[in-house]
């Protein structure tokens, strides 16, 4: 399965080994509760002129990674515009977070997890861009913003999102949330390349 990790302006980033911390959690990040369209805690938005896409979201219960249920995002057509499955976040600027979740599709489809403001002009601090198939695929994203955005924030207004790139049905369960940024202060620097003479 490939799978491509890209990092946006703001994106502080350092590949390493994460141990167990204590963090922020998400809302129902297994997808569980009674619902007809998005699990309690998330939402959907989708949009596109002049087509609409056609999606319908619910819950599944023969396709799970965990616990009783997962969501499910049936695309039948993307039109002109896109869907996400999303929740709201309140980051802290200048931390680092770590975002793990499983995704399985009914078929071959590109998938994109990511971080975003929610606000205008919508940075996206962190995004890994994944083929996903028919067997259950963890999806980690670590990321955050190293500065303050705008200049006299504390707390930026976010997101966690799961956008589908193509048509079928996608599943996702077993999301987790968490501060890493003391994982990351502590982590030994391991380099495998010298340092360029220009950089």
């Amino acid at each position: 399965m490939r799978s491509k990790l890209l990092y946006g302006p703001v994106l502080l980033l350092l590949s390493l080994r994460i141990s167990d911390v204590q963090g922020q959690s998400l809302t129902n990040g297994g997808f569980e509760g009674s619902y007809t369209t998005t699990a309690p805690g998330w939402n959907a938005i989708t949009y596109g002129s002049p087509q609409y896409p056609t999606v319908a979201y619910g819950p599944e219960t023969q396709v799970v990674h965990g616990g009783s249920t997962s969501q499910r995002l049936a695309v039948t057509d993307l039109g002109d515009g896109a869907t996400l499955l999303v929740q709201n976040l309140d980051l802290g600027a200048g931390k680092t977070f770590e975002v793990r979740l499983w995704l399985r599709a009914d078929q071959a489809m590109e998938v994109s997890v990511m971080l975003q403001e929610r606000v205008p002009y919508y940075w996206v601090p962190a995004i890994a861009v994944v083929d996903v198939d028919t067997v259950w695929q963890e999806v980690v994203v670590h990321g955050g913003y190293d500065r303050i955005v705008p200049t006299d924030a504390t707390t930026i207004l976010s997101r966690l999102v799961v956008q589908p790139h193509g048509t079928g049905t996608l599943y996702v369960d077993n999301a987790t949330f968490m501060d890493i940024t003391t994982d990351v202060l502590n982590a030994p620097v391991a380099l495998t390349d010298s340092i360029p003479g220009r950089y």
